[in-house]
Parts: structure tokens; C-alpha cells; sequence
């Protein structure tokens, strides 16, 4: 990302220093741009809206458990927005290493890059609760009928797509004529082009998916389970967000969900 800002900057340099068509008095300075009166706040209402947007549907999470309160799936998906927008190389690494293990899935088992992105972030529960996140599950006979399930959303992040190329062009052209380019419209678009990488990787991947798929044989009534909130180590999950989880650290049986970063291990 810095070196998109690097390459932005430089881009943008000679038209900072861009002669002016017109004088301004101290109070257009602070209140518009010189080159077409862009006011302060139409720049910044521009750039916020752009970075909430991509954000906000880039940012696919994996199924939570169950039982969420509004409150509570909102806070989870607000945590990852702000990753993203700290630290979008995160996301970025986060989402490749799902695309890989979706490729995986595909040419092992045959899925679909829709389906394989539903397994990878929890999408399938066996009858008993537990997740089906692992190859030693899938290869079970009983969840033969997982290769009848897939779940997609495209409107939605279409619309956020053209904004962010919407907003890159339009700076992209200032650029090109000499024109004033503020330093947060350099972030924002910095952002923006990251964020397609995201786009891309995460396109077949569903969005906003608040309850699993449950798929096996009926649950047997005297059988007695025992399941336990997923804890991992916070190293762990920072470690294992790009690289992934170290390989048994994450015990699909005892659990109820994936974590917020799983994906298959690969």
C-alpha cells in the first residue's frame, strides 16, 4: 500500500504546484479548492463515503455463531471493517489464502468456486452443530448432498465496485490535468485499489450469511455432544489470519462455528 501511495504522490506532484486561474482570499483557501471551488467538505464527504463503501462490501466474514444478537453480528463485522481499514494488506492476505483453498477444493472434490467459498467460512454444520471445515469431513459418505448447496451475492458488490473505480477514475483524471489532489484523496484511492484486490479474490464468496447450511444424517437422540466456543490463542489469530492456522489447532468437533479468519488448511 505505501508504495501505491509512493506512485500516487508522485503522479499527482506537478499538480500541486499547478499555477492558479484565479487569486483566493484566505477565506476560499481553507474552504474550497482552487481548481473547480470543491469545497473542503464535498472532498471530504467524497473520500469517507468512497472508504466506508468499499469497506463496507468488501469485507465478507465467515458464518458466526449461532444465536447472535443484531448488536452482536454488527459489532463482529464492524471489528473486521476497521482491520480493513487500518491494515487492508491483512485482508488482502486473508483473502487470498481462501481463494487458495478453495482452489484446492475444486480440484480435489470437484466444488464449484461458490460452493468451495460457502465450505471454507463455515457455511456447512454437520446435524449435530458442529462445523464441517476440514478435507476429513468432506470425505465422509454421509455429506454427499454438500455438493447440493451454493449461495451467492453479485448486485451488491457491483455497486460498490463501479464506486471504487468511479472514485479512482475521477483522481486518476485530475491527475492527468494538472489538477490538485489532496493528500486524503491519495489515501482514499491507495484504498480503493486495494480493495479490488479484495473484490476479486472474495467475488464468489457470499456475503452477510447468518446461519449455516445443515447437512449429514439425522441426529441420533441418544447421542450426547459437548460443544465449546471456539478460544485461540491471539497470536494465533494474528499469525494465522495470512498464514493460516497451525495445522490441529483448530478442532471443528468442538466447536460451533469457525473462527473469524479460518479457512481451509492447505
Amino acid at each position: 500500500m505505501l508504495l501505491i501511495l509512493l506512485a500516487v504522490h508522485l503522479l499527482s506532484k506537478d499538480g500541486k504546484a499547478a499555477p492558479l486561474s484565479h487569486s483566493l482570499d484566505a477565506r476560499s483557501t481553507t474552504d474550497s479548492c482552487n481548481d473547480n471551488s470543491r469545497t473542503l467538505f464535498s472532498i471530504i464527504w467524497g473520500c469517507l463515503a468512497t472508504i466506508f463503501v468499499c469497506t463496507w462490501v468488501s469485507v465478507h466474514p465467515n458464518v458466526p455463531p449461532p444465536n447472535q444478537s443484531h448488536l452482536q453480528l454488527f459489532w463482529r463485522r464492524l471489528k473486521m471493517m476497521l482491520i480493513a481499514i487500518v491494515a487492508p494488506e491483512i485482508m488482502v492476505g486473508f483473502a487470498a489464502r481462501q481463494r487458495l483453498g478453495v482452489n484446492i477444493l475444486a480440484k480435489k472434490f470437484g466444488f464449484p468456486t461458490t460452493h468451495g467459498m460457502f465450505f471454507c467460512m463455515g457455511g456447512f454444520i454437520s446435524m449435530k452443530g458442529n462445523p464441517i471445515a476440514t478435507e476429513e469431513q468432506l470425505e465422509d459418505p454421509d455429506l454427499e448432498d454438500i455438493t447440493d448447496k451454493s449461495k451467492g451475492d453479485t448486485l451488491s458488490k457491483g455497486v460498490a465496485l463501479l464506486q471504487g473505480l468511479w472514485f479512482i477514475l475521477q483522481t486518476l483524471v485530475r491527475a492527468h490535468q494538472h489538477l490538485i489532489i489532496t493528500q486524503l484523496e491519495v489515501a482514499t484511492l491507495a484504498f480503493a485499489i486495494v480493495n479490488i484486490f479484495i473484490w476479486l479474490l472474495w467475488w464468489n464468496k457470499p456475503l452477510d450469511v447468518q446461519r449455516p447450511i445443515i447437512v449429514g444424517p439425522p441426529k441420533q437422540p441418544d447421542a450426547e455432544t459437548i460443544t465449546l466456543p471456539v478460544q485461540l490463542p491471539r497470536l494465533d489469530r494474528i499469525r494465522g489470519t495470512i498464514g493460516g492456522f497451525p495445522k490441529g489447532t483448530y478442532k471443528p468437533l468442538s466447536s460451533v462455528s469457525v473462527p473469524s479468519f479460518w479457512s481451509i488448511e492447505v
